[in-house]
């Protein structure tokens, strides 16, 4: 694995090091998931479960305006699709389970995904309160994003898994099959 922007042999441990950076990206990002996943899933560690989750849904500001005909579908939830402990469910099982794939580091690249989207949702809803209440969220967003771009690094179950290919553990080739070694 070439890294370090560089094709020196002696470019020294600079695979590994940047394996450990990225697992240590992945614990970190996993643990905050597995954390706040399991207070709004399960209600542990002092959370309050699923369905206060869900409740606390009411009090998100719509994001499209509400017509009079559209206010029996909102309901007070601002949610068109599906109620508010649907999308309460879809959230917490995200961040709890895409923390624990994150923290083995398998499929990590593809849980970045939906976890981003998750940091995105959670942007929209704390934007009234400035950088201030959702800066911790843009770092999160940044740690997926790295994960997604990156990969999780040669110390993960994705390598094993994964030997090549798009969801593999690190920066895809550029060159056609028949060139490598």
């Amino acid at each position: 694995m070439v890294c370090c922007f560089t094709t020196d042999k002696n470019a020294g441990n600079c695979g590994f090091a940047t394996s450990l950076g990225l697992l240590l990206v992945r614990l970190a990002l996993g643990a905050i998931f597995i954390y706040y996943g399991g207070q709004h899933l399960f209600g542990l560690f002092g959370g309050r479960g699923l369905h206060a989750f869900a409740k606390s849904m009411f009090t998100v500001p719509p994001l499209l305006p509400t017509t009079p005909a559209s206010a029996p579908i909102a309901s007070g939830a601002h949610t068109v699709l599906f109620s508010p402990l649907v999308w309460a469910a879809l959230s917490a099982c995200t961040e709890f389970f895409g923390g624990i794939l994150l923290l083995v580091g398998l499929l990590a690249r593809v849980i970045s995904i939906p976890i981003i989207v998750d940091m995105i949702v959670a942007l929209w809803i704390y934007r009234a309160e400035g950088f201030g209440g959702y800066d911790f969220n843009v770092a999160l967003i940044a740690m997926a994003a790295l994960v997604l771009l990156a990969g999780p690094g040669m110390i993960s179950l994705d390598r094993l898994v994964f030997r090549r290919g798009l969801w593999s553990y690190g920066p895809q080739p550029v060159d056609t099959p028949a060139e490598r070694k």
